[in-house]
């Protein structure tokens, strides 16, 4: 298990929704693999932003996912936003 406070810690980031007591079962960086209770990380690439995949990995069962823009938290109140 990976505890929300390590991520804090390691990245830097400021949690802007969820319990910092939670614990994901994994990472994924691929929002077509989500598996549920995982932490997303959108990647940025030459083709593609992983911003954009944001809303469908916590839909499909990630609790948390990091992000550097700006989105919409209203309807994630629960999952875990952290801000990098």
């Amino acid at each position: 298990m990976i505890h929300l406070r390590d991520i804090l810690i390691a990245t830097n980031g400021k949690l802007i929704t969820g319990d910092e007591n939670t614990q994901f079962k994994g990472i994924s960086i691929d929002s077509r693999n989500i598996e549920e209770g995982c932490l997303f990380i959108p990647i940025i690439g030459e083709r593609f932003d992983g911003h954009r995949f944001i809303e469908g990995a916590l839909s499909s069962g990630a609790v948390g996912t990091l992000t550097s823009q700006k989105i919409d938290v209203n309807n994630n109140e629960e999952k875990c936003i952290i801000m990098v």
